[in-house]
């Protein structure tokens, strides 16, 4: 379990059984079940070398792990606080590696993937996340067909 701490504007809380990710006092993500379980219906179409796009907790990359048709993990987040916060957490089982970039910037250059899910969040509204979601579909688009996002189609 990632413990309890704060890097930054960014903090980890535990909320008694799950922990929980803060920016400053706005409630980001979390790792409870409920959470996890809408993120394995998405999580379990990947497959082969898988590009991850937002940490969160974490959740993504541990449960990408435990499959065995998953070769590579490659996380993609913007934040170093938050890499700093949960990546020393997490057992990729070899399989993981962390990168601090904008996932829109990343996917600009050539990248070889069989998959790719996206669980990133912004606070400007369900319109703004479907238009963010479709311009990260676009542009990954050109490495993979094979293209999922938490909780939207």
């Amino acid at each position: 379990m990632i413990p309890e701490n704060t890097i930054g504007n960014f903090s980890i809380r535990d909320e008694v059984g799950y922990v929980s990710l803060y920016k400053g006092k706005q409630h980001w993500t979390d790792d409870a079940p409920q959470s996890n379980q809408l993120q394995q219906v998405w999580l379990d179409k990947c497959w082969g070398k898988v590009l991850v796009g937002g940490l969160g907790t974490g959740y993504a990359a541990r449960y990408l792990a435990q499959k065995q048709n998953v070769t590579e993990i490659i996380v993609v987040e913007i934040a170093q606080e938050v890499i700093d916060l949960v990546w020393p957490y997490i057992d990729t089982q070899g399989k993981g590696k962390i990168v601090c970039a904008d996932i829109f910037e990343f996917l600009k250059k050539p990248i070889k993937i069989d998959t790719a899910y996206f669980d990133i969040y912004n606070n400007l509204g369900r319109k703004s996340v479907k238009e963010g979601n479709a311009k990260l579909k676009k542009l990954a688009e050109q490495w993979t067909q094979k293209i999922y996002f938490w909780r939207y189609k």
